[in-house]
């Protein structure tokens, strides 16, 4: 689970105990008004691990996935049938989809985690008439699973074109994963029993499917199943009567499905979406708001409106309480015409946020709020109301809260953009505050200008027109990417790049057996499409280089992996991991993929079999993709090249030397090339692609060991800047690595364009580097300016 949402956790079990209803009706959802959507029993059947102590109760929990995960449940106390068995019957809409999960409570609240020590986010139920729910928890939170495990896989076929489906959310036994490339999926560790096994599409476009899998030990379950796709429909969403008056707001609809924001991963404190992505509707009269959107026939479609997210300013019941609606999706072009949206918080009261920022703030920025009731939340766009204020009107849910902590930052990157300032805090009023702040300054950012020195060091280059020129993006994106995207792209084509690498990642925990999480990854199938999509469209190539994100490994005192079947294991997990970006390669028509993850070649005994396995792989990525495959390899390194190497079309060199000489770096870095580059040149026939990843401090200097693309094991986060330092560097390797006709390529690494700072980070947007590689660029290339 992200490392950020479990800190989380005990916090918001304070929270629930003021927002969770009990044993009320289902209230998930309010029909809108043109339809009504009938009811079927469900019978909930849980069996525990052991018998619970005296004076605890199991309850069924139905979560409210628009809201939020950890917001706005309903608990039902289960009845018990047996030592370690309960029951419960409810009503619950057909066609809908329900997100659940169940909890111990006898003084506190008692999550249920699953067998991989997970806690457990939610399960997923169709309803599709009268049905009995048979589950097992494998653990609660204040026990420890001692049970035997199975393996479930499956793939997923468009029953219509025999077309593997990739990105769907697969749910068993309170985990989840999706769909590869190739519309496969693995569960390897799933508890001995039967478990409803539950496959969604994100976006509804096909209708989904449900049924139960017998696990049993050591065993493998298949599945194969065929879904139908949905044809769609334009639905027309009005809202009437909204409590907005005369306020100056966007009304935007969050909602259960992709196109309404479900990102379908946790995001901050739970939170189920990002502000910015919801769809705004378009304001038709004094109160009247209307968009369009086109959604499959016979979808669940549960949302409500917004003038936040789902948690912040959404719409709620007269008494205080999250409100949600939903419908079935028709089979005819429709209007939804839906009346009496409720924002305030009961008795009216609000706060009015408004900043002043300092000057020298870059004009391009959007400012966003960030609230913290338990801990920080996903980050809210502000409206702009003059050249250096901002401001944003909060309503609802204020009635949870005595006071609100908050903050603000740039872009809506509250990690790297934040004020400098310590959190503000605001205490509710019985009528409408408001707030004053000022920023004094952001962190990691100062306008002062500094000056990039160009340097030939008597080099007569000569353009090359053919030379290729860009950035390697960073693996981990904010989640507010998609926010300047568009804009980040177009700057880097400005540079003079024709290259941007693209970097997806998965999680790998290091555990036994290894577990590779697709939904961990920033960017989902159709995110990455996306941003194929933005490269291309600046008349860059867009290049993948799928990397890995890894935390510990799990071993023993010794630091031996005891479990004699991990690398297999391992092995097996990574080549889906490759081999699912390779068809999204050949998919997307992109030109290069590079193979060579800095972070695999670091894993216990790989060197004792990387020629094997690396050349496997590269059949395997061959046999998918008809492009150039690059081979990545990190420079200085003890070992010699792989043989594996000679097999690829081009050698990308994760280059970051050790630097002695500052006085007189164009000749040391020339003389690097030439000792530590030149003969892998040599010896493999390959053109080389020069990967540059120096930070911007006095550690650039010394080298780097990859860490994810960048260098911060080497503590870089914590040094004060150096800019000219980094752009000397940058100045040094380009003025070489044009001069030397084996190297045909120079990449700048570790590039992060969302937000502009000078900090300590390789990352060279904003910075004096930039300008280098801006002028470097336009003239190996022969650009005009």
């Amino acid at each position: 689970m992200n490392k950020r949402i479990l800190k989380t956790i005990s916090a918001i079990w304070i929270l629930l105990l003021f927002i969770t209803s009990c044993n009320l009706p289902f209230t998930g959802g309010n029909n809108s008004s043109q339809y009504s959507l009938p009811e079927a029993e469900v019978v909930f059947q849980v069996v525990v691990p052991e018998k619970i102590e005296d004076g605890a109760s199991v309850y069924l929990e139905l979560l409210d996935e628009v809201t939020g995960f950890y917001f706005n449940p309903t608990r039902y106390e289960m009845n018990k049938s047996s030592d370690v068995g309960y029951l419960f019957r409810l009503p619950l809409p057909v066609g809908s989809t329900i997100n659940y999960r169940y909890i111990k409570i006898k003084d506190s609240a008692i999550s249920e985690f699953n067998s991989r020590n997970q806690q457990v986010l939610s399960r997923k139920l169709i309803v599709d008439g009268p049905v009995l729910v048979q589950d097992l928890v494998a653990r609660w939170a204040d026990t420890q699973f001692v049970g035997t495990t199975g393996k479930v896989t499956g793939q997923v076929i468009d029953a219509q074109n025999n077309a593997p489906v990739p990105d769907l959310v697969v749910s068993i036994a309170g985990i989840e994963t999706s769909t590869l490339s190739d519309g496969t999926f693995i569960f390897p560790d799933i508890p001995v029993g039967i478990h409803n096994l539950v496959i969604l599409s994100k976006d509804g476009s096909y209708s989904p499917f449900q049924q139960y899998a017998k696990v049993a030990e050591h065993a493998t379950t298949p599945v194969m199943v065929h879904l139908i796709k949905r044809d769609k429909v334009e639905i027309t969403f009005e809202l009437s009567n909204a409590d907005l008056a005369d306020k100056n707001v966007d009304v935007r609809i969050a909602g259960n499905i992709a196109q309404l924001g479900n990102r379908f991963k946790p995001l901050l404190s739970g939170s189920s979406d990002i502000a910015n992505e919801l769809p705004i509707m378009t304001k038709t009269g004094k109160n009247t708001y209307s968009t369009t959107i086109s959604l499959p026939v016979g979808a669940y479609v549960k949302y409500k409106y917004t003038l936040g997210d789902g948690f912040w300013n959404s719409e709620s019941y007269s008494n205080g309480r999250f409100r949600t609606r939903d419908f079935i999706v028709p089979d005819v072009n429709t209007t939804i015409e839906d009346k009496d949206a409720f924002f305030n918080s009961i008795g009216g009261n609000g706060i009015i946020f408004r900043v002043t920022v300092p000057k020298d703030t870059p004009a391009s920025d959007t400012i966003f709020i960030q609230f913290n009731p338990f801990n920080w939340m996903e980050p809210i766009p502000m409206k702009k109301t003059g050249e250096f204020t901002w401001e944003y009107m909060l309503s609802s849910p204020l009635n949870l809260f005595s006071q609100i902590n908050y903050r603000y930052c740039r872009n809506g990157d509250c990690e790297k953009g934040l004020s400098i300032n310590s959190p503000f805090s605001a205490k509710l009023q019985t009528e409408v505050l408001t707030t004053n702040d000022v920023v004094d300054g952001w962190e990691n950012f100062s306008s002062k200008k500094f000056t990039a020195n160009i340097d030939t060091g008597g080099y007569s280059n000569a353009p090359r027109a053919d030379f290729i020129t860009g950035f390697e993006l960073t693996k981990q994106l904010p989640s507010t990417w998609q926010f300047s995207i568009q804009n980040n792209i177009d700057d880097i084509s400005q540079l003079g790049a024709n290259w941007v690498i693209l970097s997806p990642s998965w999680v790998v925990s290091m555990e036994n057996p290894p577990i590779f999480d697709s939904n961990s990854s920033d960017l989902s199938w159709l995110d990455e499409q996306k941003i194929i999509n933005y490269v291309r469209s600046s008349k860059i190539e867009p290049i993948l280089f799928p990397q890995l994100i890894t935390y510990e490994l799990i071993a023993d005192t010794n630091g031996n992996i005891t479990n004699e079947n991990w690398g297999q294991q391992f092995l097996e997990q990574y080549r889906r991991f490759i081999y699912n970006y390779a068809d999204l390669a050949q998919i997307m028509g992109v030109k290069a993929i590079v193979i060579g993850d800095p972070v695999v070649s670091r894993l216990p005994g790989w060197n004792d079999q990387s020629q094997t396995e690396w050349s496997h792989i590269q059949n395997g990525v061959r046999a998918r993709f008809s492009g150039i495959i690059i081979g990545a390899y990190p420079v200085p390194n003890t070992n010699n090249p792989p043989e594996w190497l000679s097999e690829t079309d081009v050698v990308y060199i994760l280059f970051s030397p050790t630097i002695i000489d500052q006085g007189d770096m164009i000749n040391e870095m020339s003389n690097q090339l030439n000792t530590l580059v030149f003969p892998i040149s040599e010896k493999l026939s390959k053109p080389i692609i020069i990967g540059m990843n120096f930070g911007s401090n006095e550690l650039a200097i010394t080298g780097c060991t990859d860490n994810n693309g960048s260098c911060f094991d080497q503590g870089e986060i914590y040094q004060k800047p150096d800019l000219s330092l980094q752009a000397s560097l940058y100045n040094a390797i380009s003025v070489n690595a044009f001069s030397k006709p084996w190297i045909i390529g120079l990449i700048s690494r570790g590039y992060y364009p969302f937000l502009l700072v000078n900090d300590s980070g390789s990352s060279t947007y904003g910075k004096p580097a930039n300008d280098i590689l801006w002028f470097w660029f336009h003239f190996i290339r022969n650009l005009s300016s």
